[in-house]
């Protein structure tokens, strides 16, 4: 198990940053990987499990390459049983963390105290952080109770308003595209 996950880290490594036939000096996937992996068994504590040389491997990026490959490196183990909620002693996972996960991201905003009578700015910003175009994206959201929408003020034309439920159709978004209403 841990030969074949590295095997395929160090595959993984080489489609992302080539292969360098120099074994000293070069900075290929190659390269890269086996710094990772030797730096790894550095960190690792005695007697490791695949879990903690998996979670040296990821702290020797972060030394490294500043965590450039985080996700590359989560992904390759999860693929093989070693994800985030992979426990010692035979609980596999095939989960990657959050931050590794492409997926449509929506971060919504709001003044934190308004007066009554006066106008609230509430914003949403939908960001496609996966790495192909998403196609009629829409989103719903619920105003809260005594908000209502002022006629014109919102920046994003095509949306519905029902019972205080906010649909806003966004149309197709470009891979790492945002857009903010």
């Amino acid at each position: 198990v841990w030969a074949v996950t590295i095997w395929d880290l160090y595959w993984n490594m080489i489609d992302v940053y080539g292969f360098d036939d120099d074994i000293y000096n070069g900075t290929g996937g190659n390269n890269l990987t086996m710094q990772l992996v030797l730096d790894g068994l550095k960190l690792q504590p005695c007697s490791p499990t695949f879990l903690d040389s998996r979670d040296a491997i990821l702290a020797a990026d972060l030394a490294n390459n500043d965590g450039t490959n985080q996700c590359l490196i989560w992904e390759t183990f999860a693929r093989r049983g070693l994800g985030v909620s992979a426990k010692t002693g035979g609980t596999i996972a095939y989960d990657v963390p959050l931050a590794c996960q492409f997926r449509l991201k929506i971060n919504k905003t709001a003044s934190s105290e308004v007066a009554a009578g006066e106008a609230l700015t509430y914003t949403i910003e939908v960001n496609n952080d996966s790495p192909e175009t998403l196609t009629s994206v829409t989103i719903t959201d619920q105003l809260p109770d005594g908000v209502e929408l002022i006629e014109g003020s919102m920046s994003c034309s095509n949306f519905n308003l029902d019972n205080s439920v906010l649909t806003i159709e966004l149309g197709d978004m470009e891979a790492g595209s945002s857009l903010t209403c």
